[in-house]
């Protein structure tokens, strides 16, 4: 892999914090990745269970994520974190050893350049007040049930819920973004990673940073598709305070809380 050069040096800070995506130097990809992430997914549901922990760990099929709550978005998911230390799936190891390491490094030069920003500096949060959460998301082939006939998504429109995403292995051709008035594709087969403004960047700013909204395409119907979003959340006891305004403060389980309950749906199923 190439040697990843610091985010400060390599990050477009305008564009981030006008909402849009910026582009970090570095390449993350090592295709291995992609055959542990298969020898995970593909096994059965109930020994990938044992590995359900709440809203954490493996999430089944059938669970609402973003946009519709009236149709699950077409995903499986493994959330490795650092804000638990639960039994990691033996498939996952390489994953958490390599790809999940390397990001969160980035991920704290990142918050600790993001956090000079006027609009989130007078949170007076530090590098201190997060975890670290990477989602592997295994969307499975397009079924043609009657629930999923007509669906053009595999996920809806929606905003991520940290201060910020960083997308490891780049843009591809089925993510579309929300710029303005209309819904484009970032410029795709490059490589480099993406880093763009979450809820949370949007909350504590007042909404001078606006949350970047996306949704993923359903292009190609038969094919598997794999990623891997690495999010930046607060810790439960970090205090949150946008514009520093004490009166508006909330926590970060308050915080989480009050998105999940509304963007996860455990009522849905297949």
């Amino acid at each position: 892999m190439k040697q990843l050069f610091t985010v400060k040096d390599t990050m477009n800070l305008s564009e981030f914090f006008q909402g849009g995506i910026s582009r970090i130097q570095g390449d993350l990809y090592d295709p291995r990745s992609d055959q542990h992430v298969l020898d995970f997914f593909t096994r059965p549901a109930d020994y990938k269970r044992k590995y359900a922990y709440g809203y954490g760990g493996f999430v089944d099929r059938g669970h609402e994520y973003s946009g519709d709550p009236t149709i699950p978005d077409m995903q499986e998911s493994y959330t490795i974190t650092t804000g638990r230390d639960e039994p990691l799936p033996p498939e996952l190891q390489f994953i958490y050893d390599s790809l999940f390491q390397r990001l969160c490094t980035i991920g704290r030069e990142a918050v600790a350049l993001i956090l000079q920003n006027e609009f989130l500096a007078a949170s007076g949060l530090s590098i201190d007040d997060f975890e670290y959460n990477m989602q592997i998301n295994y969307f499975y082939p397009y079924a043609a049930s009657d629930l999923e006939a007509g669906r053009q998504f595999r996920v809806g429109e929606h905003t991520d819920l940290g201060l910020f995403t960083i997308m490891p292995f780049g843009v591809v051709y089925d993510f579309e973004a929300l710029v303005g008035d209309g819904w484009i594709a970032p410029a795709t087969g490059d490589p480099r990673p993406v880093i763009f403004p979450g809820t949370l960047a949007q909350f504590l700013s007042k909404g001078n940073i606006p949350a970047l909204s996306h949704r993923v395409r359903l292009s190609d119907n038969t094919s598997v598709r794999l990623s891997c979003p690495f999010a930046i959340i607060p810790k439960p006891t970090a205090q949150l305070l946008p514009l520093g305004i004490e009166e508006e403060g909330i926590t970060g389980k308050q915080f989480i809380d009050g998105l999940l309950s509304s963007h996860l749906s455990n009522d849905i199923k297949y």
